[in-house]
């Protein structure tokens, strides 16, 4: 790893399914179902946790996989993946091609940033762009 400096933790899911020496083998710390640091908590599927979460906390999860579809002209649609912010929740979006999406349905107040990407054949270009 190029940050050997840096702790990188991660709160085991259902995708992660190396064993666990390998991530000990390369300084990762697993954690159990929920780590907190401060007012953030940090979970794999965070409606499993929403009981244990205090009045103050901000969740950071994964699961759910959440993506944004955009309509164009001529029922042209596009299926994005993307973060999906409520008032006290970022659901981050899945970074594998190999795992499947959900269609989000923003209430008002929410912050929805898709991300699109398109590669060439020297590199991949990533771009975020807010929706609303």
């Amino acid at each position: 790893l190029d940050f050997k400096q840096l702790p990188i933790y991660l709160v085991p899911g259902n995708h992660d399914i190396l064993h666990k020496d390998l991530y000990i083998q390369t300084n990762i710390i697993l954690t159990e179902e929920l780590l907190t640091i401060k007012h953030f908590s940090f979970c794999h599927d965070y409606q499993k946790i929403q009981s244990e979460k205090k009045e103050t906390d901000f969740i950071f999860s994964g699961h759910l996989h959440p993506s944004i579809s955009l309509q164009g002209i001529h029922k042209k649609r596009l299926q994005l993946p993307c973060f999906y912010f409520t008032g006290k929740n970022c659901i981050l979006p899945a970074f594998s091609h190999f795992t499947g999406i959900s269609s989000i349905y923003p209430k008002t107040g929410d912050k929805v940033f898709a991300i699109l990407s398109s590669s060439n054949s020297k590199k991949e270009n990533i771009s975020i762009i807010r929706l609303q």
